[in-house]
């Protein structure tokens, strides 16, 4: 097993099959290998950055307190939902979070 590699990658990147156009190309190089070019219009383009974090991705990422459907559009005007970190019956050794009773901390001493 390769170590530096992530276990789904197919193939190998300094093979000469690999492409060495950039990331053009390169964005539907695994698409491309692993499901045929048919499936890029189901899949999208690869994301080449992953570090990179979009607020308003409802696709990839929930917004605590305003909870939307997955891939729904972002609206300014969205209504505040109640964040709940426990389900209503809960786990009885645990004892039920409540925003109301936290506290922030902006001295750093302490």
């Amino acid at each position: 097993k390769r170590i530096l590699m992530p276990d789904d990658w197919v193939g190998h990147p300094l093979h000469k099959t690999y492409p060495l156009q950039g990331d053009e190309a390169a964005a539907w190089y695994e698409v491309d290998r692993i499901f045929g070019k048919e499936a890029r219009d189901v899949i999208g383009p690869e994301n080449r950055e992953p570090a990179k974090v979009d607020r308003y991705d409802t696709e990839r990422f929930g917004r605590l307190g305003h909870e939307v459907e997955r891939g729904a559009e972002f609206k300014e005007d969205q209504p505040k939902t109640p964040l709940a970190y426990q389900e209503e019956g809960g786990v009885f050794i645990v004892k039920k979070f409540h925003e109301d009773d936290t506290v922030e901390i902006t001295d750093r001493k302490r």
